[in-house]
């Protein structure tokens, strides 16, 4: 399998993808709450099956878009398992607090896991993205005679200078922070520990 070159939103697609799941939760959440006759039981299990079968295909195109091959498998050869099982795509087990739907809780452990891979790193890359716009404009700043009386004169003026202006935006940053593992050689001047972030200003 090849990955596609299309461009896709994955969190359009995870979000369309959860609500696939919820609706199926939903109307099964209904048989824990309700007393149901089994034809208007069997007519509920034949809509949460249409929503679960909606929601592993959408999660193999998915899969198939961002190019992981071997979820890929896993998740197809699952929908099969899922399909042809006693139940099939609504089958239920019961939990230590009540009945829960099986496929859905399995399927969620791969879109938590696309989840985890893409939307967080993507997220962690935005904001590592804009610190360094944030430093490269701050060169300006921080040489500014109409802020300061005089330029930098050593490079402790420059780590006050641009930590005040980084305390703006990351509200965790550290000064001189204790390493749990020292690196050699090395004793950064700032920590930004929600971006897991180190740095040294020369």
């Amino acid at each position: 399998m090849k990955s596609s070159n299309t461009h896709i939103n994955i969190q359009q697609s995870l979000d369309s993808i959860y609500g696939r799941l919820g609706s199926a939760a939903e109307i099964h959440s209904r048989f824990i709450d309700e007393n149901y006759e089994p034809s208007e039981r069997a007519f509920w299990e034949i809509e949460i099956s249409d929503h679960m079968e909606a929601a592993f295909d959408s999660t193999l195109l998915l899969i198939e878009a961002i190019g992981l091959s071997k979820t890929y498998e896993e998740v197809f050869k699952l929908r099969e398992i899922a399909k042809s099982s006693k139940g099939g795509f609504s089958k239920e087990l019961h939990g230590e607090d009540e009945p829960y739907l099986l496929w859905r809780y399995k399927l969620w452990h791969y879109l938590t896991q696309i989840s985890d891979l893409y939307i967080k790193q993507k997220q962690k890359y935005i904001e590592t993205y804009d610190l360094k716009k944030i430093l490269k404009s701050s060169e300006y700043s921080i040489t500014d005679t109409r802020i300061f009386e005089f330029p930098p004169q050593n490079e402790d003026d420059v780590h006050l200078r641009i930590e005040n202006i980084l305390k703006c935006y990351f509200q965790d940053l550290k000064t001189k922070p204790t390493l749990s593992k020292p690196i050699k050689n090395f004793i950064p001047d700032s920590g930004i520990p929600s971006i897991k972030t180190l740095i040294e200003y020369k």
